[in-house]
């Protein structure tokens, strides 16, 4: 099996979403990312939006 390492950077615009307001943006907290080929075989990792 082979293993690379990979970097990626996430702005702030790409987290928009429409909050309940009908409003397109995003709001501070923590954010899990999943990465794998599959749900069963993956791995996170948390960031925190301020």
């Amino acid at each position: 099996m082979e293993e690379k390492k990979v970097t990626f950077t996430i702005k702030r615009n790409d987290l928009f979403y429409y909050m309940k307001d009908m409003q397109f943006g995003t709001e501070a907290g923590e954010f899990i990312v999943f990465v794998g080929k599959n749900v069963n075989d993956t791995q996170q990792a948390q960031f925190e939006l301020l």
